[in-house]
């Protein structure tokens, strides 16, 4: 642990009480620290990634063709912005996966626990209009419009 002090001390990173809260518990703390940080937040990008893909492009996606009726072009475009952010972040990750770089790993970390301070009420905000509009009730006509059989 007194490297891991030392790491966030000197990168100016999240405590890791916070980072576990946003990303979920690092069990691994060894020399590469860092690049198990940076794994955990992969995992939660890829994760939403996934969601925002579904209402983007739905596809044959039944949940995802559904929800998509149900956001406006103006809250597309916003999910679509928040989904190239992911994206670029993603991609960024797989290249630092090449080969471990302590200070690229660290300024990774800290820009996006930046970045994901201000998706992350964004995302909360359409998750919980997505999940209450499950709760409503489906007329048969939603059925068989969204139906692709």
């Amino acid at each position: 642990m007194d490297k891991l002090n030392e790491l966030i001390s000197r990168y100016d990173l999240p405590s890791l009480g916070d980072f576990e809260k946003d990303f979920g518990r690092v069990e691994k703390v060894d020399n590469y620290i860092l690049s198990e940080f940076r794994k955990k937040i992969a995992e939660k990008i890829d994760y939403f990634i996934s969601i925002l893909e579904s209402l983007v492009q739905p596809d044959n996606n039944l949940s995802g063709i559904y929800e998509s009726r149900y956001l406006s072009d103006e809250q597309r475009q916003e999910l679509f912005g928040i989904f190239r952010i992911l994206m670029s972040y993603s991609r960024k990750s797989s290249s630092l996966s090449t080969s471990y770089d302590e200070e690229k790993e660290a300024e990774f970390i800290k820009d996006f626990y930046n970045e994901w301070q201000s998706i992350k009420p964004i995302m909360e905000n359409y998750l919980f209009l997505l999940s209450d509009m499950w709760k409503k009730e489906i007329n048969s006509d939603d059925i068989k419009e969204n139906y692709m059989g």
